[in-house]
């Protein structure tokens, strides 16, 4: 949770990962799109397909790169090596 971000600020968290294996290991964030997730707005009436529609034009006017940001985006951890990832949240 990112709290309050005022526009045109951004603010940072850290998570500090582990490689607990004994085996390298690679990874690679991505973003998911909103048509990805396992997500289903059931529409009652008019008015939530209404309110439905505006909210995804209001998502849609920025990409999730320009809100978002993870650094490093990919990597190899050794075992037993460990390093800090940046999510950086770009307020609008």
């Amino acid at each position: 949770d990112f709290g309050c971000v005022l526009n045109e600020t951004s603010k940072k968290m850290r998570l500090l990962v582990t490689n607990v294996s004994k085996v390298v290991a690679y990874y690679n964030w991505s973003f998911m799109a909103p048509d990805d997730l396992a997500f289903q707005v059931i529409q009652e009436d008019a008015n939530v397909e209404a309110e439905a529609k505006s909210s995804e034009g209001l998502i849609a006017s920025h990409s999730a790169n320009e809100i978002f940001d993870i650094v490093p985006i990919r990597g190899r951890l050794d075992p037993g090596e460990k390093e800090w990832i940046d999510f950086i949240f770009y307020g609008h």
